[in-house]
């Protein structure tokens, strides 16, 4: 599967809460989709591979992991400047600012809902994954260095 590109507009528009119903049926997807793909990515999200569900795969604490209808719930006060690139704008980096740590509530791949705390880089990736589900990137973010 091709990654969608920017300024696609599939990159632009919010993506779809998953039904319980269908939870494994889009993870199983997702994870096909994005399986051969995956050296040297830290994320995809459902958008980035032409899928419209709110859903999306990191690489969180050495593992790949699936996230469904996640959902930042909080936010540290405290932010830093993270350069970031992205499979859906090649060869471009990003200044974006990022919370150091989140509180994500989310339903695992098991179809448990869960409620984790991250921070530092796991933070920054989820908060890349969550904004492309929201229909956000870091050309429309960040600042291009």
């Amino acid at each position: 599967m091709r990654i969608v590109k920017y300024p696609n507009n599939k990159l632009s528009k919010p993506c779809i809460d998953v039904s319980k119903v269908d939870a494994g049926k889009v993870a199983s997807k997702l994870i096909m989709r994005t399986i051969n793909q995956r050296k040297g990515a830290c994320g995809f999200a459902a958008n980035q591979v032409g899928m419209k569900e709110r859903i999306f795969t990191a690489l969180i604490y050495g593992k790949w992991k699936v996230f469904i209808n996640p959902v930042i719930f909080s936010k540290s006060a405290t932010t830093f400047l993270s350069t970031e690139s992205c499979l859906s704008i090649p060869g471009k980096e990003y200044n974006v600012m990022r919370h150091d740590a989140i509180v994500l509530k989310y339903i695992d791949i098991n179809g448990k809902k869960r409620t984790d705390g991250f921070r530092d880089f796991n933070a920054v990736v989820i908060q890349h994954e969550v904004d492309h589900l929201n229909g956000i990137t870091i050309a429309d973010e960040g600042e291009l260095i």
